[in-house]
């Protein structure tokens, strides 16, 4: 959810995001294309998720 607020506060200030490696970009404008919010949710979820198990291994 704090993905899609600061993709969506970047657009409005005329700034795009573009993941290089996957070759996606993403300017906030993407709504009407299903595929390309699926795709950008999995990202930001695979991240959170990765972000998690990052701070689980510290705290053991």
């Amino acid at each position: 959810m704090d993905l899609n607020k600061i993709v969506h506060e970047l657009a409005e200030k005329g700034v795009n995001v573009r993941f290089v490696k996957e070759d996606m970009k993403f300017d906030g404008s993407n709504e009407g294309n299903s595929l390309q919010t699926l795709l950008f949710n999995i990202l930001g979820s695979f991240a959170q998720f990765e972000r998690d198990l990052i701070v689980e291994a510290k705290g053991a």
